[in-house]
């Protein structure tokens, strides 16, 4: 027997499709994802086909006035907007100018002149330090968020990348694109206001106050007729559900709050790296999606799915594998199972991470698209504003309590953590140990997308550490061989933490103040905790 369970019903809800895929076949799902287009068909064609050239991504660059003269400021975060191409010796690059907002094709080794007002343009030029703008015609600056409190800053479309035939590549927008970008009727979906919150803030500050105010209007319209025709399908609630599912991973791909790897060429979602972030220089991709470039669109992740029903297939020799397992998933907070005590070989968690994904914040984007009231998540475990950590280590002690309550004498908690607060790991210990769990053993592996553009060259975590738990104190741990911390200084802190927590949880001796202490004084010098997560 499978069975699942979270608080929040957007994990839910991704639960229930991906095991349902078990269910499907891989040609109904096919010919489903047909009936779509059929319906979809003279929309996308309007939206992204010109002639016989399909619009991949559209990039705006948001303008406010200067506060002090009134001329326009062009947000380029930086004057290279993108490389012409992946391969790895391109030189040929397009420059934005923040004094005029021409687009200019250059050299990324020698630079450019401004096809419009002769400006310099250098690879190396930065125009947002600090989120700070210089107005060029006064030289008046401000915080970007200062200059948009008073003022809805307008998103100018200024290149836009072509596909056809097997090729991609960019261009200057014509009098088309510009057309085809405006003048789509009002959709009905994202519904709901942006609420408060630790990570939403960004977006507030920076003049979004509902959801539907993150895509432009042909995205939303897009998207919104995507849902129509799913909801409109002769099919089963499974293959409904599915394909629901996808449509709403889309919307993580917000026109107006999305990123641009101009290095790799491809666009990164407005919750990159588990936040939400401003960011001044958009890229808008094809909802539906293209061969040649589809990073996040329906059609990417359709393929996804298809490749997954098949593997369920190969793997279990069954076309209809997952009511053979018995897989039961429930949406509700984990201090309390459908299950009877010692009941339960193995549990797999994979959060909480203390304070670094606010998760119940992140997952209302997606409930806009689905049109479901956001869920009461005050019981969701992570950090918001208890900064010390003491009501995070009480919900977590919650939830093992309850997970030793049905796990068997002989059964295994498995749980990934990384964080880089000593606190997060002495809270973690305090949980462990007042839920009667011990440390058996635990390594350390890359995370996902640890080279993305939203970690690269910062100094986020980018490995996972891996415990493996037993119920019982005295337990005598494996202790896996010491990293090198000059070869990997992360490595290293993740060796230490778990050192640090088998010490304190496998000799059933100490308070919880004094557990907490014990790993939290253990970790505190060491060198990577260097900068705490924001």
């Amino acid at each position: 027997m499978v069975y699942g369970q979270d608080i929040n019903p957007w994990a839910v809800r991704g639960m229930q499709a991906m095991l349902s895929l078990g269910n499907l076949r891989e040609d109904l799902l096919q010919e489903s994802v047909h009936q779509v287009f059929r319906h979809m068909e003279p929309i996308i064609k309007r939206a992204y086909l010109s002639g016989e050239i399909w619009t991949t991504h559209v990039f705006r660059v948001a303008t406010v006035n200067c506060p002090a003269c009134g001329e326009i400021v062009w947000l380029y975060p930086y004057a290279l907007l993108t490389l012409d191409s992946r391969r790895p010796e391109e030189d040929t690059a397009w420059f934005g100018c923040r004094r005029c907002g021409a687009i200019t094709r250059g050299s990324r080794s020698d630079g450019a002149l401004c096809s419009d007002c002769g400006a310099r343009l250098s690879a190396e030029d930065l125009y947002l330090p600090n989120r700070e703008m210089v107005c060029s015609a006064c030289g008046f600056s401000t915080k970007v968020s200062h200059a948009m409190a008073n003022q809805k800053p307008i998103y100018r479309i200024v290149l836009v990348e072509r596909a056809k035939d097997g090729r991609r590549w960019f261009d200057r927008p014509s009098k088309d694109d510009l057309e085809a970008a405006e003048n789509w009727p009002d959709a009905e979906l994202p519904k709901g206001t942006i609420p408060v919150g630790k990570e939403t803030t960004v977006l507030l500050r920076h003049g979004f106050q509902k959801w539907k105010d993150l895509y432009p209007a042909r995205q939303r319209f897009v998207m919104d007729s995507l849902f129509t025709a799913i909801d409109g399908l002769r099919a089963s609630d499974d293959l409904k559900l599915v394909l629901s599912v996808a449509a709403a991973g889309t919307a993580e791909m917000a026109g107006l709050s999305s990123r641009w790897d101009r290095f790799y060429l491809k666009a990164y979602e407005t919750t990159a790296n588990h936040r939400f972030a401003f960011a001044p220089f958009t890229v808008e991709p094809n909802v539906w999606g293209h061969a040649v470039s589809g990073r996040g669109t329906f059609t990417r992740r359709v393929h996804q799915l298809r490749k997954s029903i098949r593997w369920f297939a190969e793997q279990t020799g069954m076309a209809t594998a997952v009511s053979h397992f018995g897989a039961t998933v429930v949406e509700g907070p984990s201090q309390t199972m459908k299950l009877a005590d010692a009941s339960v070989d193995l549990v797999l968690t994979d959060p909480p991470y203390y304070g670094d994904v606010q998760y119940g914040e992140l997952s209302q984007l997606f409930w806009a698209w689905l049109m479901d009231k956001p869920r009461n998540l005050t019981k969701e475990v992570l950090v918001g504003q208890d900064k010390d950590g003491h009501a995070y280590a009480r919900l977590l002690s919650e939830v093992l309590m309850e997970v030793r309550r049905v796990l068997k004498s002989g059964g295994r908690l498995i749980m990934t953590f990384h964080n880089r607060s000593p606190v997060a790991y002495g809270a973690l210990a305090v949980a462990l140990s007042e839920s009667g769990f011990g440390l058996l053993t635990w390594k350390w592996v890359l995370s996902e997308n640890d080279r993305d553009f939203a970690k690269r060259d910062k100094s986020s975590c980018t490995m996972d550490l891996i415990l493996e738990c037993v119920p019982g104190k005295m337990i005598h741990a494996v202790v896996p061989d010491e990293p090198a911390r000059a070869d990997n200084l992360e490595a290293h802190f993740l060796w230490t933490a778990g050192t640090a927590l088998a010490g304190v949880c496998n000799n059933g001796q100490g308070s919880p103040g004094e557990i907490w202490a014990r790993v939290v004084n253990v970790l505190a010098n060491h060198p990577f905790t260097g900068e705490p997560p924001r």
